[in-house]
């Protein structure tokens, strides 16, 4: 994802007098007019909030940071801690991107602990308001009649302990059996063998589970 602010605003983010009112920040492939590309990790740490959730603005930062800590990719090794700037160093221990090795140079057992108790707080919450998305999209098939209450309710019944997981522990299983992912233990016995699979649902609902809708 990339990362725009719009050029006219003041030194408080409000939109000039005048000005088409527009949102301060976006996320898009390419940068509309009136907006500048500003993608980095010391802004996504300063204007995520603005745009998306957490679990998805703190993921690009560490997409754009990994391979500078670990230039021997695909091994974890953080020898390219030095190569950060300090500002980038403490935003990965910050949001418990880096090991607590490294972390505890930077803040205190008890700040790496608030900042972890932080992030348990931010993502559970996050991965919430994104079920509830999916349970309204759901729901919403109902109104338009493509979907019986029936359906839904089965839907939900088959996804109850996955949903749990998701919210709780961040287990993945829900998304393999959304999108019968290959390799997974769903590949061949997950939604799309369901007799109220609609790759239209499919579709919206992992649109919201990416984060993109």
């Amino acid at each position: 994802m990339k990362l725009h602010k719009y050029d006219l605003v003041d030194g408080n983010d409000k939109i000039l007098s005048g000005a088409t009112e527009l949102p301060i920040c976006v996320i898009s492939a390419s940068t509309p007019t009136d907006y500048t590309e500003i993608t980095s990790a010391e802004n996504w740490e300063i204007y995520g909030d603005k745009v998306i959730d957490y679990i998805f603005w703190r993921y690009e930062i560490q997409v754009l940071l990994t391979p500078i800590v670990n230039p021997n990719y695909p091994t974890i090794d953080f020898s390219g801690w030095s190569a950060l700037t300090t500002s980038q160093k403490t935003i990965m221990a910050k949001h418990i991107l880096a090991p607590k090795a490294l972390r505890r140079t930077i803040f205190t057992a008890k700040e790496d602990l608030e900042n972890w108790t932080n992030l348990l707080e931010r993502t559970k919450g996050d991965r919430e308001r994104l079920i509830e998305k999916m349970r309204k999209a759901t729901s919403n098939m109902v109104l338009e009649e493509t979907l019986s209450m029936a359906d839904t309710q089965a839907f939900f019944r088959d996804v109850y302990l996955m949903i749990e997981y998701y919210i709780n522990a961040a287990d993945p299983i829900f998304k393999q059996w959304l999108t019968n992912e290959v390799g997974s233990a769903y590949e061949n016995d997950g939604f799309a063998q369901k007799s109220y699979y609609s790759s239209t649902l499919k579709d919206e609902l992992v649109l919201i589970y990416n984060g993109e809708k």
